[in-house]
């Protein structure tokens, strides 16, 4: 059931592609086909979980804690005060989440 929407859902997004909304359509497309693939490897007994999404995740991780250590940087060498600090690492930890969701969606 679960496959059949996911394709459904896929063919019906892409008779709505137009030039102003491609490229957001197709990065949405790039996340379903996604769930669909690793939906059918489910059913199909095969390990879902790839060395390579375990590196992309490690690799994640380091770049979002490399911006907190640069904010951390700004704000001690008096480049940035404490409100706007404050204010980057929210929005860092706004992304963080967001992709840590996404990964576990796709993972289920």
């Amino acid at each position: 059931m679960k496959l059949e929407a996911i394709y459904a859902a896929i063919e019906r997004m892409e008779q709505l592609e137009t030039e102003d909304n491609r490229d957001m359509l197709r990065s949405i497309l790039a996340d379903y086909r996604s769930m669909a693939e690793q939906l059918e490897h489910r059913m199909s007994g095969q390990p879902v979980g790839s060395p390579k999404k375990s590196v992309r995740r490690d690799l994640e991780l380091k770049a979002f804690q490399a911006e907190r250590n640069e904010i951390q940087s700004m704000y001690e060498n008096g480049d940035i005060d404490r409100n706007l600090a404050g204010a980057l690492r929210i929005h860092i930890n706004y992304r963080e989440a967001s992709v840590m969701e996404a990964q576990t969606v796709h993972s289920e």
